[in-house]
């Protein structure tokens, strides 16, 4: 059986896990902009790397994600797109030493589940900003990033 083809787009996030700073990485390639699916709703919440607002870098998937929440809960989809400062603190929710410490002490025993409860995610979100960050990346594009306040981000017009 062959091995699926890695399309050049994912190779790049990839080889970015490799770096040093995947968030930096994703904010060059993406020029700081990054996408949100919404379709009426508030757009921050309880999700598995903490409360906060999320997104993607993918705006096809934001434009997914958008379409979902209309079928779901009604409302017009539509694709917000937020400037990020580069200088933003993001924990590397796969590859940071200290990320496995944190998930160790809120009780996350497998970094693919995350917070699945909003008491947990509290937690999560507290003890990560206490260690001075401001979010979270994932490798995994639909989890994406979290901003925990939104107003360090700035929602800006195509």
């Amino acid at each position: 059986m062959n091995a699926p083809k890695i399309s050049p787009e994912r190779k790049k996030y990839l080889l970015a896990l490799l770096k040093k700073n995947f968030y930096k990485t994703a904010w060059t390639h993406n020029k700081g902009i990054f996408f949100r699916g919404d379709a009426g709703g508030f757009g921050v919440g309880y999700g598995k790397l903490g409360k906060g607002l999320y997104v993607t870098w993918d705006e096809g998937l934001a434009k997914r994600f958008a379409e979902r929440a209309s079928e779901q809960h009604g409302g017009t989809p539509k694709v917000k797109r937020y400037k990020f400062p580069k200088n933003l603190k993001i924990l590397d929710w796969q590859a940071s030493p200290e990320a496995i410490k944190i998930r160790e002490k809120v009780g996350i025993s497998d970094f693919t589940l995350g917070a699945e409860t909003p008491e947990v995610s509290e937690n999560l979100t507290a003890t990560i900003k206490k260690k001075g960050y401001e979010g979270v990346i994932s490798d995994d594009v639909a989890d994406g990033i979290v901003v925990f306040d939104p107003a360090k981000v700035k929602e800006v017009k195509k």
